[in-house]
């Protein structure tokens, strides 16, 4: 295998020839008046692609990136900063929304947590904010114990939660029962 790359080598090259190129032609489908534009820039960026990682026409290939670079670098700093302020905007949303739920599925202390509540939190604070488990129950409230039934039937809950449905268990026996018979 002397001067051959192996095949994880050549998957890792073509992922940051892919990286690299994609991060400079970062144009979307709101960037074109019509799809058939879109469609014909996507087949270039594919073809620059497929140039580079095949080797065909690699000085042209890298001279062609470089003149789009240089020809629409505003417009990629535009899109690289309009995309960071979306990702931005929907990290806020989320921890803010994850901060709305948590003070309203708190047990007792949801008053005090709505004061403490700021729908501008940034996403390092909501991160290192401790979810707190959904229940029902009071934890300080005494838990009666369960009649057997009861037990049952919460048993039974779980399992079809699961998939499990009781009647495939006498359906298998009949079936086993039954089959045996016909195998004389």
């Amino acid at each position: 295998m002397g001067g051959q790359p192996s095949p994880s080598e050549e998957l890792a090259r073509e992922v940051s020839i892919r990286r690299r190129i994609l991060s400079i032609y970062n144009k979307e489908r709101e960037d074109f008046a019509i799809l058939q534009e879109y469609n014909d820039y996507l087949e270039e960026v594919e073809d620059i692609i497929f140039n580079l990682c095949e080797g065909h026409n690699v000085e042209e290939t890298e001279a062609q990136v470089k003149d789009y670079e240089e020809k629409h670098r505003e417009e990629y700093v535009a899109r690289t900063a309009r995309k960071q302020a979306q990702e931005l905007r929907e990290q806020q949303e989320a921890a803010a929304l994850e901060a709305k739920e948590t003070a309203i599925s708190a047990d007792g202390d949801s008053q005090s947590e709505k004061q403490h509540f700021r729908p501008s939190m940034n996403a390092t604070a909501a991160a290192a904010a401790i979810p707190k488990p959904l229940t029902s129950e009071k934890p300080d409230a005494p838990k009666e114990p369960m009649s057997s039934r009861d037990q049952r039937a919460l048993y039974l809950l779980r399992m079809r939660a699961g998939g499990f449905n009781p009647s495939q268990v006498q359906r298998r026996i009949v079936e086993e029962a039954t089959s045996a018979l016909f195998m004389l």
